[in-house]
């Protein structure tokens, strides 16, 4: 009896255990991953990694909305999403492969939104959604939690999206271990399964059937025993075994990786005949590898069109290449080309002419026609090296002058010719800068530098100052005689102690203003606040503005030797005869301080240049260079002659009357002895029958003021020419 209640009992207790481990055994207990953003934790290229879990963060916009703000730590208010001001249409996922081998149970995220908009939390593990929840609240901390279902392994990820600012504070996942698998096997092998040395491993498409579910991700492989990842360099060719290990069972999945053995091109390109100087264009070429995993029996083989090859001659192909080579992972192959010379038809310059100054230098540019001709090589040749050079292309300016610049081209003897003027440098002895260029600043900051131009009085802000107060300490200069616009002038400084004052100042020099044309040396400096020479250290004379008025004549003297060759202003010399009293003979260099009669029908001003050489005979000339003083009619055994044209009389030279001759003019100083009175007439200059106004066949009734060309006063007209009130009159 004892023994049956015993046994009753045992078996009762085994029933009770039985029942416990049954009860046990189906048991999954939950475990909890949690953090709080309580510390300076940034998201950095779109990751953050927090308690072993590195979670991957991507934000989204709606249509024509800015963009979301990744998070920035606050210690107030967690990770920040967007503006405090703005609203946004978009969200914030964050992702992780942390919980992988794991079934999450429920993701709980704790929230402030900037407002009161509805915001919604989704979540889902691999592919199965753990659940989604919406929720509106103030701005108060909220914890939001989806949990409807349970994850089943894989990637997990949460989705919160809202239409304003909002701050995340702490993320909690719960979790349990996946429960064990009782059958595992492949449902989709990898869309790749051959592979080249030296690619990565890509398990695509790969899917896991696992007790009937679909299995994507969170399994583990290794492959010859070492553990492999997907996205691994496969670095040795031959067939390959990976085992997928997933919930406590094992699957295999065989992969192929080869070696090139060779390659050919099994597609020619679209282009395969050039001309010279074109380079290999591989378009609509196909190369295709053969590759094999290597094994000495039964290996695996495919072909497979390639890209990523190299080719030779990359650059511009000469007639001699027959064949362009292909490379690829050290195989190589051929591709067959023909390459043909292009002739030259012509050859063109940039430039017809050119100037450029004494040693400076231009490059010509060539264009051969056509462009891509194969042979471009020419010569260069100057027809007058003692004026330009030329040396492939670049001209030298030798000395001022005229050159023609020729290249020709070896292949078809084509020329092409450019005309290149050589003029000596501005702001030089040779090229002096003119005023205007001063005023532009060509000559700012610049040492040593020449200028052309016309005194024409002091320099003033206003206007040039040309008489009552001048001064010797500046002179204004210009580009023509006579100038009034001060904005045509530039002050020269006349430095103290240089001997310039006394020689060139306009106090001192008076006669010089508009009529002198000199060539300064100075640097160019600002002086009276605009772009002036200062420094001056010579002023040379090179030319004077010679006047004559409308009467057609006037007296002229200066200091310098003038030259008269070839301008419209004629030159003379008075010598005394006998006969006549005086005849005038024309000159062209007339030797300084020379008194000459100058003529131009109409009058006309004009600049006679400066020069250095031997004069004309000027001997026997009986003008007298004025000294600015009286002249008297007689001077001891002379008698004086003015140029003058006194009332109802012709102008000509009268006896002196105390008139003061000024420097630069002349007057007539003859022998006492000479036949003339009164009156020394002017011969006409231009020809005879052009200086005749009237002609007569007698003569006329006296009474009339007659003179004949020695200037002497006749009671009646005689045959011959007479002048009658200032008109030349013929008697025949």
């Amino acid at each position: 009896m004892k023994q049956k209640l015993l046994n009753k009992l045992w078996l009762r207790v085994g029933m009770i255990v039985a029942i416990m481990t049954t009860a046990l055994s189906g048991t999954v207990w939950a475990e909890t991953w949690t953090h709080a953003f309580a510390s300076p934790e940034a998201i950095s290229n779109n990751s953050i990694t927090v308690d072993g879990a590195t979670w991957n963060v991507t934000t989204t916009t709606g249509a024509g909305s800015p963009t979301m703000t990744t998070g920035t730590y606050s210690k107030t208010y967690g990770l920040k999403f967007g503006s405090s001001k703005s609203i946004y249409y978009g969200s914030v996922t964050f992702s992780t492969d942390y919980f992988n081998s794991y079934n999450v149970q429920s993701v709980t995220v704790n929230i402030l939104n900037n407002g009161s908009k509805e915001g919604t939390l989704t979540a889902q593990q691999g592919n199965t959604s753990i659940g989604s929840k919406s929720s509106t609240f103030g701005t108060t901390w909220t914890n939001l939690t989806v949990n409807t279902n349970s994850g089943s392994g894989g990637s997990l990820s949460f989705t919160y999206s809202v239409e304003q600012a909002f701050y995340i504070h702490s993320i909690t996942v719960t979790y349990t271990a996946a429960a064990a698998v009782t059958s595992l096997s492949v449902k989709t092998a990898p869309t790749k399964v051959r592979y080249e040395v030296g690619e990565t491993l890509d398990m695509t498409g790969f899917v896991l059937d696992a007790d009937g579910m679909d299995v994507s991700s969170g399994y583990t492989m290794t492959m010859g025993g070492a553990a492999i990842a997907n996205g691994a360099t496969l670095s040795s060719a031959g067939k390959k075994t990976i085992t997928v290990a997933y919930g406590g069972k094992e699957v295999t999945q065989n992969i192929s990786v080869g070696a090139v053995q060779s390659i050919a091109v099994t597609t020619p390109p679209t282009k395969t005949s050039y001309d010279t100087g074109d380079s290999f264009v591989p378009t609509g070429m196909v190369v295709t590898a053969n590759l094999s995993t290597g094994e000495p029996s039964d290996p695996d083989t495919w072909t497979k069109d390639v890209t990523g090859y190299t080719f030779s001659p990359d650059g511009a192909l000469v007639a001699e290449n027959t064949s362009v080579t292909i490379t690829y992972a050290t195989k190589t192959t051929t591709q067959a080309i023909t390459v043909t010379d292009v002739a030259v038809t012509g050859v063109s310059l940039n430039k017809a002419s050119t100037t450029i100054e004494k040693t400076k230098t231009e490059t010509l540019t060539l264009t051969f026609t056509p462009s891509n001709a194969t042979n471009k090589n020419v010569t260069w040749e100057s027809d007058d090296t003692s004026v330009a050079t030329v040396d492939a292309g670049v001209v030298t300016g030798v000395a001022a002058g005229t050159a023609n610049i020729t290249v020709t081209t070896e292949d078809g003897s084509k020329t092409a010719t450019c005309v290149v003027t050589v003029v000596n440098q501005k702001g030089t002895a040779e090229t002096p800068y003119s005023v205007a260029d001063v005023i532009k600043g060509e000559a700012s900051g610049k040492e040593d530098v020449y200028v052309l131009g016309y005194i024409v009085g002091n320099y003033d802000s206003k206007a040039p100052i040309k008489s009552g107060s001048l001064v010797d300490t500046n002179f204004a200069l210009a580009d023509e005689a006579g100038e009034t616009d001060v904005k045509k002038t530039i002050p020269v400084e006349l430095s103290k102690g240089s001997g310039l004052r006394t020689s060139w100042g306009p106090l001192s020099n008076a006669d010089n203003i508009d009529v002198v044309k000199v060539v300064i040396k100075g640097n160019g400096e600002t002086y009276f606040s605009t772009n002036g020479i200062k420094g001056t250290s010579s002023v040379t004379k090179v030319a004077e503005a010679v006047k004559v008025t409308s009467a057609g004549y006037a007296t002229y003297a200066s200091d310098s030797k003038l030259d008269f060759t070839g301008k419209e202003i004629k030159a003379y010399i008075a010598e005394q005869n006998g006969t006549t009293g005086v005849t005038f003979t024309q000159v062209n260099k007339v030797p300084a301080n020379t008194g000459v009669l100058l003529y131009k029908d109409g009058g006309a001003t004009e600049e006679i240049p400066v020069y250095d050489g031997a004069a004309d005979d000027v001997t026997g000339n009986v003008f007298v260079k004025g000294e600015g003083a009286a002249v008297t009619s007689e001077d001891g055994s002379y008698k004086n002659y003015i140029l003058n044209k006194p009332s109802e009389k012709p102008i000509g030279f009268y006896k002196a009357a105390g008139q003061t001759v000024a420097k630069n003019r002349a007057y007539i100083h003859i022998d006492a002895s000479a036949p003339i009175k009164e009156f020394i007439a002017l011969p006409g200059f231009e020809d005879d029958a052009t200086s005749i106004e009237e002609t007569l066949s007698d003569s006329p009734v006296n009474g009339e003021n007659i003179y004949n060309l020695a200037g002497q006063r006749l009671n009646k007209m005689q045959k011959g020419i007479n002048i009658v009130n200032g008109k030349k009159i013929m008697v025949k």
